[in-house]
């Protein structure tokens, strides 16, 4: 995977913003390239489901225990 020639945190229309990874940023600073990792400036995939099911945040605690 090549990186992008704008800095590690523009969204690509030229506004900055956004979150950073720290892979990424290592790898522009240093001007080379970056394997395969998981990124948060990864494109979200329309449709993707996993045989876990969906992912998301856990739940708050709401009782002593949790539950």
């Amino acid at each position: 995977m090549s990186l992008r020639k704008e800095a590690p945190n523009s969204n690509g229309d030229g506004s900055s913003g956004g979150a950073l990874c720290g892979e990424c940023l290592l790898a522009w600073l240093r001007k080379t390239t970056v394997d395969f990792h998981l990124c948060v400036r990864d494109e979200v995939v329309v449709g993707f489901k996993t045989s876990a099911g969906p992912i998301s945040r856990p739940v708050k605690n709401s009782g002593k225990n949790g539950h």
